[in-house]
């Protein structure tokens, strides 16, 4: 499901995709843009508003991703090299995102396909 989350430390409140979990915590299934608080795959603990809306209280349990984001030119970014890097690295359990049109945001395991290299050798 989709909610917006506010992250009161960071001034920022973005929609995000999470599934609910038989605790009562949510597992972003998605980064929230712009936060540094949480990431993919973490399990979070959030207080639901009146509003439906939630703020954001805390990681109850972090994600085993590591992150590298990237602010890519357009021709990359839309490239048929990138785009098969980013197959690979899905079907590898890996999960990535693109915000703002160039902002890649690779989330990797250090034990599984690491794409940083493949991204990194790209030429426009």
């Amino acid at each position: 499901m989709d909610i917006s989350i506010e992250f009161p430390d960071e001034g920022v409140s973005t929609g995000v995709a999470v599934e609910e979990m038989p605790t009562g915590y949510y597992r972003l299934i998605e980064h929230p843009t712009l936060c540094e608080s949480a990431k993919y795959g973490d399990i979070v603990e959030l207080k639901k508003l009146e509003s439906n809306d939630f703020i954001f209280v805390k990681v109850v349990e972090p994600s085993n991703y590591q992150i590298a984001d990237y602010v890519l030119p357009m021709e990359i970014a839309e490239s048929t090299d990138l785009k098969i890097i980013l197959e690979r690295h899905m079907r590898s359990g890996g999960f990535w995102q693109t915000d703002f049109g160039g902002l890649l945001m690779v989330f990797y395991s250090a034990e599984k396909y690491d794409p940083r290299n493949d991204i990194e050798s790209i030429n426009p």
